[in-house]
């Protein structure tokens, strides 16, 4: 019971940190999530999904969407300094 507890609080906290790296790259790049989707080929529905932590991209996304934004794989998932503590 307790590992099946732990990987969802890594699910959950995996899925915050990339929810709160995309918002920041979007924000600094001044891209909405519907001209992400264009570049991505995702609805914008679907951005706004990842952004609000909803869902997390199968791989073949994760990696459109780091393309479109520039940043290496591992920008989307790390620990930022600007993050929330828990994340």
């Amino acid at each position: 019971m307790s590992d099946c507890h732990d990987e969802k609080a890594t699910e959950i906290m995996m899925r915050k940190r990339f929810s709160a790296n995309l918002k920041r790259r979007m924000k600094a790049m001044n891209i909405s999530h519907n001209e992400l989707g264009l570049k991505v080929r995702l609805q914008g529905s679907e951005i706004y999904r990842y952004t609000a932590g909803q869902i997390f991209p199968r791989i073949e996304r994760y990696a459109r969407l780091c393309d479109a934004l520039e940043v290496d794989p591992s920008y989307l998932i790390r620990k930022s300094r600007f993050a929330d503590p828990d994340v």
